[in-house]
């Protein structure tokens, strides 16, 4: 069987991005390797030959994060870094802010910062062929005369109080502060500095922009408050001379991201995000003419979800990815015809992400599996060829990982004719007992597990320890239809979830190689709910494993980052509290007395998307009702465990539990 340990998984080198060069004979790649103390992941810059057998080149060097390369319109290399400046005084225990670093194009030169942002850089791009550098920086609002005061953080006599007016006031894991997302824009040498958003307050907190190729227009996302309550985000566009601006494809209910100039600057592109009052609403493409403003919507007749990656070379065609069945593939939307051509074998599988193009029809990108890492790829994508991995950067050894592992690719029908898809994936060998089975449940819910390479919920870990694992995707995952998306509006996540997730394990469990008797559950946020919901309707696992999930509906809304998302999903009628039979009736805390099977408990402190009292109320609970049970609390972690101790402890508990309860 696969031989892959938490620690060696730990160990390796972690892919993220990979650009290739104007020139197309090589790439540079963005590779996090783990600091000596084993605390934290360090990201280094790599040069990889496209031409020859060259061995991978390491760019840049030391303890700093080295993240995000962009080159320049001459060809010189920039990135993100936060190592430090002499300008700009470090606060004690914090890191450098991080700056816009470029590396000059002469063999052997040390990197010069571009940027020295009091509060750093988060985003950066050049024009591609023009003397234009853009940034999205912080601004403290209180230095502003013109502030909306959304929130102020004041340090007065010490006092570390926060006030708010408006939500959110915490996202994922961190407390909005007084920081403004600015649009900064200067010359290729960080020269001639001009703010073009000098107003701006949080409109732009999760601000997507792109430049014209000739750096004399940006357009950026920008956020208002929708009727809905959640923020509705349009389309800002910006003359970089003259600053002059307008809206672009401003509508009610609606979300654009991802914007993208063509080549030639005369149209944009973007991801469409409706919020219709009545279902949830089908994601869909924009490509919108600058010159008569019309918006062509595409992709509308493809029952899939687009990510926007970019604009083919030829100017009348999209690239995408999107989730399907299972994989993440890569595909070509015809910008006239609507057409949807896939470009990636389907026989491959996997997720391919972080595209870029590279000469007349070459696609770079990063691939992974459930058995590989992420790696660079190469792809023609005019046509049917197989991708080709370039380097191997992780240090993942094949042997390690995929002997003696199968994965199987299953589809179980259920009640009501509809397929949920599963994958099962088992150690092989030559003994006949079935196996010890762990069943997956994704977070979301508008998620799916798909056939990629997971950091620190991988099914590899467990298969190495002979355990099978099968990963569910109950109704409300992507990649199969939109209606299979709309059939989980509403509160009814403990009916058509746990229909679908408890049919597949019937069928699954039937199985030679299951052992019936030894079944397990495990579910992070949405799947802890779910976990959670599993525990008090069924008795069927020996032992559950519940991840930042949900315990009580009604108190995880008021407490939650963006209670009006979760009030649009659950398509609430009324303010929670003001109906509680019709808000918890699916609701875990309500039927608790039913649980009798052991459970792990896990909860990041920071966790302000499912906040830590949800895993403490069913603690107590769990107690109080004599059921064997154990909280793992990570102190330093918000919504998922990152840091690679934390991780390595995470599998140590989650493998002794598992031990202990199902052999």
């Amino acid at each position: 069987m696969t031989t892959l340990t938490p620690k060696q998984l730990i160990e390796l080198k972690r892919v993220s991005d990979a650009i290739p060069s104007p020139c197309g004979t090589y790439l540079v790649v963005t590779v996090g390797r783990l600091n000596e103390k084993g605390t934290k992941y360090i990201s280094d810059l790599w040069k990889v030959s496209l031409t020859d057998d060259t061995s991978p080149v390491q760019l840049t060097f030391g303890e700093s994060n080295d993240v995000s390369p962009c080159f320049r319109y001459d060809g010189a290399l920039g990135f993100l870094s936060n190592r430090a400046l002499d300008t700009i005084d470090v606060v004690a225990d914090k890191l450098p802010a991080v700056q816009v670093w470029l590396l000059p194009l002469l063999e052997g030169a040390e990197p010069k910062p571009l940027t020295s942002e009091l509060l750093g850089v988060e985003q950066f791009k050049f024009a591609s062929a023009s003397n234009l550098l853009a940034i999205i920086a912080g601004v403290d609002l209180e230095a502003l005369e013109q502030q909306k005061n959304r929130a102020v953080l004041y340090h007065r006599k010490g006092s570390s109080v926060r006030r708010y007016t408006e939500l959110p006031v915490r996202r994922y894991n961190h407390w909005v502060s007084a920081i403004s997302k600015h649009l900064i824009v200067f010359d290729s040498e960080g020269n001639d500095r001009r703010d073009l958003t000098l107003k701006a307050s949080n409109e732009h907190e999760n601000a997507d922009f792109d430049v014209s190729s000739d750096g004399a227009t940006i357009v950026i996302t920008i956020e208002s408050d929708g009727e809905d309550r959640n923020s509705d985000s349009t389309l800002l566009v910006i003359d970089t001379l003259s600053g002059s601006r307008y809206l672009l494809g401003r509508s009610p209910l609606t979300n654009l991201k991802s914007p993208q100039f063509s080549s030639n600057g005369c149209s944009i592109a973007c991801e469409y995000h409706p919020r219709p009052k009545d279902h949830i609403g089908k994601p869909d493409l924009w490509v919108i003419d600058l010159d008569t403003r019309h918006i062509k919507i595409l992709t509308k007749n493809w029952d899939r979800s687009p990510e926007l990656s970019g604009w083919a070379n030829d100017g009348q065609s999209l690239i995408v990815t999107a989730y399907d069945q299972g994989q993440i593939p890569v595909f070509c939307i015809g910008i006239e015809t609507d057409t949807v051509q896939r470009i990636t074998p389907e026989d491959r599988g996997g997720i391919y992400s972080n595209l870029h193009f590279i000469g007349e029809a070459g696609l770079i990108g990063l691939w992974s599996s459930f058995t590989n890492p992420p790696e660079p790829f190469l792809i023609n994508h005019l046509s049917e060829s197989e991708p080709l991995i370039v380097a191997s950067l992780s240090g993942a050894n094949a042997d390690d990982i995929n002997t003696n592992l199968s994965v199987e690719n299953m589809f179980v029908e259920v009640d009501d004719g509809v397929e949920i898809q599963a994958f099962l994936i088992k150690p092989e060998s030559t003994s006949t007992e079935p196996l010890p089975t762990i069943f997956r449940i994704h977070g979301g819910p508008i998620y799916a597990w798909c056939d990629g390479w997971n950091w620190n919920l991988s099914p590899v870990i467990t298969t190495a320890q002979g355990y099978a694992s099968v990963l569910i995707n109950p109704r409300g995952s992507t990649g199969f239809g939109q209606k299979f998306v709309e059939d989980i509006r509403g509160n009814v996540w403990g009916e058509k979830c746990y229909t679908d997730i408890m049919t597949v394990v019937d069928r699954v469990s039937a199985l030679d190689c299951i052992n019936e008797n030894k079944m397990a559950v495990f579910g992070f946020s949405f799947g802890g709910y779910m976990t959670n919901w599993i525990g008090v309707n069924s008795n069927k696992f020996k032992c559950l494993i519940s991840q930042a999930g949900i315990f009580s509906l009604s108190s995880f809304y008021s407490t939650t980052d963006f209670p009006a998302y979760w009030h649009r999903l659950l398509a609430m009628t009324d303010y929670p509290f003001n109906n509680l039979s019709d808000c918890d009736r699916y609701s875990p805390h309500r039927r608790i007395a039913n649980w009798t099977s052991p459970a792990l408990i896990f909860h990041g402190e920071k966790d302000y998307r499912v906040p830590i009292s949800q895993s403490l109320s069913l603690f107590e609970a769990l107690l109080y009702y004599g059921n064997e049970a154990e909280l793992i609390v990570f102190p330093d972690e918000g919504h998922g465990i990152r840091k690679p101790k934390n991780v390595e402890a995470w599998y140590g508990y989650t493998l002794d539990f598992l031990k202990r309860h199902i052999g």
